[in-house]
């Protein structure tokens, strides 16, 4: 049966900040959390689109690119922009209001409003040089609600373009090798940013995803590029879009997914119990249950509800900096990729516990 097809566009929503009236106090401590994560997705969408010219993907007029560059044109002039202006208008009248004392940092609504607006406009700045030098002609404006946009988040798009190119000029023989070079982000053969250009250094909530995923075949002839969420921290009004247009993307594979899910659990229910009828009090709980997962993963491989193939490679990696991750349980029964990394079993074992 032929893999389910992805979503790829939704129709474009816009953030719907709510802010009830609150004192100066209040307003500081509630909304300098939402400011600094715009501030942060502001200075990495900066640095998508300079990785995106460095890499010399803007003088590509493919549809990835395309596709990256509508993504990146949505969270900048909506998600981002549209929040910016909400704060800025309803709290215009606290801008030039001194921080509270008990409040850290010890910055004004204003001054972090102010930050955030001249990154902004730097990065357009940026992104309209960068096109109008490659000789894109779009027109970056910002979708109305209802006009159809990507449901991935351009930092997915980016580098679904760059882990795609690395392993397709892959050899056979290299294959897991090349999976493996992957782990880490200095690995990947990046190209230098132009001076000046900032770069998200900490897993702070900055409207990226914060784990990755990359699987193939051995022979490469089926590439699956993924990600979880995006992060917004506090700025939820956001996250409920981006998260909404994740559940389109994946709309296809939720029955599957869902059908894969419940023999995994029901395989591991049936172990669980033959297990600990025969175990005679020989094994803890923990040790138990890491069996009855391993047998149920294994199991999985001949159910008709396994969603992986025969001979598949996986690899999860946590951004910024790419760090490798085992495949978590589901990963692991539910589609069975190995991994290019050997575990021991003492790391196996945690990891597969840690799914609760």
């Amino acid at each position: 049966m032929a893999p389910p097809e992805l979503v790829r566009e939704f129709p474009a929503m816009k953030p719907q900040l709510v802010f009830p009236p609150k004192s100066y106090v209040d307003i500081q401590g509630t909304l300098a959390k939402p400011i600094d994560v715009i501030h942060r997705a502001i200075i990495a969408l900066n640095e998508d689109i300079a990785m995106f010219e460095a890499m010399g993907y803007h003088k590509r007029h493919t549809a990835a690119s395309n596709e990256f560059l509508r993504s990146l044109c949505y969270y900048s002039e909506v998600l981002i922009l549209d929040s910016l202006i909400k704060i800025e208008s309803e709290f215009q009248a606290y801008a030039c209001t001194p921080a509270s004392r008990a409040i850290e940092p010890h910055r004004s609504i204003g001054s972090g409003l102010a930050d955030a607006r001249v990154s902004f406009s730097r990065f357009l700045h940026f992104i309209r040089r960068v096109l109008d030098e490659a000789g894109w002609e779009v027109s970056w404006n910002a979708p109305s609600t209802g006009d159809m946009v990507p449901t991935a988040c351009p930092y997915q798009l980016l580098y679904q373009m760059i882990c795609m190119e690395k392993l397709s000029s892959a050899s056979t023989d290299q294959i897991p090798r090349t999976f493996l070079s992957l782990q880490k982000q200095a690995y990947l053969s990046l190209s230098q940013l132009p001076p000046g250009i900032k770069r998200v250094t900490s897993n702070d909530n900055c409207g990226r995803p914060t784990m990755i995923f990359i699987a193939g075949t051995l022979d490469l002839s089926r590439i699956v590029f993924g990600a979880n969420e995006t992060a917004w921290g506090d700025l939820t009004a956001v996250s409920a879009i981006t998260r909404k247009a994740r559940d389109i993307r994946l709309r296809h594979y939720i029955t599957p997914a869902m059908q894969a899910f419940q023999a995994l659990r029901r395989k591991e229910m049936e172990a669980l119990a033959e297990l600990q009828g025969n175990s005679g009090g020989n094994f803890d709980g923990a040790e138990l249950l890491w069996r009855a997962r391993s047998r149920a993963m294994e199991q999985m491989r001949s159910d008709d509800s396994f969603l992986g193939g025969e001979n598949e490679m996986g690899l999860a990696l946590r951004p910024p900096w790419w760090s490798i991750n085992q495949g978590c349980y589901l990963c692991q029964g539910m589609m069975g990729y190995k991994s290019p990394k050997v575990w021991n079993e003492n790391q196996r074992r945690r990891y597969i516990l840690t799914f609760d």
